[in-house]
């Protein structure tokens, strides 16, 4: 089928989009908005969700015909992914997109928490079909067992390419040897700041943005073996005390989760005096919410959309580490050094703290380093789509420009 003389582009973007993560929205956002920019000709799309009015909210500025899908087990007759809906709608898209950090095996049964099986399917049945299936600023994760193995390398392999968003991702997929043509790009929430009128271009302020996320991850000796609770909230409450007190400035919160909010919530309450506000990034329009962030002299993120929004938006970022994937975003940037474990903190909240001021001393040799890295992931982030389009329409004199 020549795609390049249809009048539409129909595609189904495949992730976790339910409204309730800022991150994953934002994701959709700009999906939905980089596709929409690379091709001439009319877009539209098909968006599987579990809450597809809130989802709706999110894309609320787009004058695009998008199409919702309800894939919510409780209201629905499928098992997630593979239902009906999703399968009956397969046919009248050209391709299906995949992406964010879906593809791990963690609760490989669960239905509502893992989508693995769910959608190697409709995956398969795409293929059977003659569609086309990419996965673009896709994150994969390690397997923890030998069936979880299998059908990470079944689902990935059904993809025509993928655009995995940092070396880690990549790294997985060579261990699981597929098949697939893979390159290493970046999460494509990057795109969303190609124009970037967000940035703060290192304005003043006293305020420290924070952001944790509810657990801290057992994935390495580094990170340490907290969970949320008040061992975890005690010591949160005060390194974040420590850092106040040391530097002078107030804690601003900043969450992408409800339930990253809960823990903010918390903490603030035990420290009135230097916790002065919590922001939860709701999913609606992304520029709206975004510029509720104010002036912040330094950030300090778990979560790794959180991290990839700070340093957009030009603020000088450390990264509180509790998962793969938020390590492999500040290595991805350049900012390794600026990594710091729950095990740092757990050792010891004065060394940690000096970290912080060092981050502070140093904060515009981070910025001006962060900011060369991020051009490239901008830049990136586009032209994986641009590569999509190519691999759809065949043209393989492109393929190789794109590529090169």
């Amino acid at each position: 089928m020549n795609v390049e003389k249809k009048k539409e582009y129909k595609f189904m973007i495949i992730g976790s989009f339910s409204g309730s993560n800022f991150g994953d929205s934002l994701v959709l956002y700009s999906m939905i908005n980089a596709v929409k920019n690379e091709f001439d000709a009319k877009v539209s799309f098909v968006v599987p969700s579990s809450r597809p009015n809130e989802c709706s909210k999110i894309l609320s500025s787009f004058d695009t015909n998008i199409k919702y899908i309800d894939i919510n087990m409780k209201c629905n007759l499928t098992y997630r992914f593979f239902g009906s809906k999703v399968l009956s709608e397969i046919k009248n898209v050209d391709a299906i997109i995949t992406t964010a950090g879906i593809f791990f095996d963690y609760k490989l049964f669960d239905p509502r928490y893992n989508f693995i099986l769910s959608l190697t399917p409709v995956l398969m049945l795409a293929q059977m079909l003659g569609k086309k299936v990419f996965g673009l600023g896709v994150g994969v994760t390690a397997p923890n067992g030998f069936l979880g193995s299998k059908v990470l390398k079944k689902i990935l392999n059904e993809h025509d390419y993928l655009a995995l968003r940092d070396k880690y991702s990549l790294n997985v997929s060579k261990q699981l040897s597929i098949n697939t043509v893979s390159d290493q790009i970046c999460d494509i929430a990057h795109s969303f700041f190609k124009n970037n009128k967000l940035k703060q271009n290192n304005k003043k302020s006293n305020y420290i943005g924070v952001n944790l996320a509810k657990t801290g991850n057992k994935y390495n000796n580094k990170v340490g073996n907290l969970i949320i609770g008040n061992k975890y909230i005690n010591l949160m409450s005060n390194f974040l005390s420590e850092i106040s007190r040391k530097t002078g400035k107030k804690i601003f919160f900043i969450a992408t989760t409800k339930s990253d909010d809960k823990i903010h919530k918390k903490i603030k309450e035990k420290n009135e005096n230097y916790c002065v506000g919590s922001l939860l990034l709701k999913s609606s329009d992304p520029y709206k919410e975004l510029k509720k962030i104010p002036p912040l002299d330094l950030f300090i993120g778990s979560r790794m959309h959180a991290c990839i929004i700070s340093t957009n938006l030009g603020i000088p970022t450390i990264n509180l580490a509790y998962h793969p994937k938020t390590e492999a975003y500040m290595k991805s940037i350049d900012l390794e050094e600026w990594i710091l474990y729950f095990s740092e903190v757990e050792n010891s909240i004065s060394k940690a703290t000096k970290k912080i001021l060092k981050a502070i001393n140093f904060k515009d040799t981070i910025c001006n380093k962060m900011e060369n890295e991020l051009i490239d992931s901008r830049n990136n982030a586009t032209n994986s789509v641009k590569k999509m389009k190519t691999y759809l329409l065949d043209d393989q004199n492109n393929i190789d420009k794109v590529t090169k």
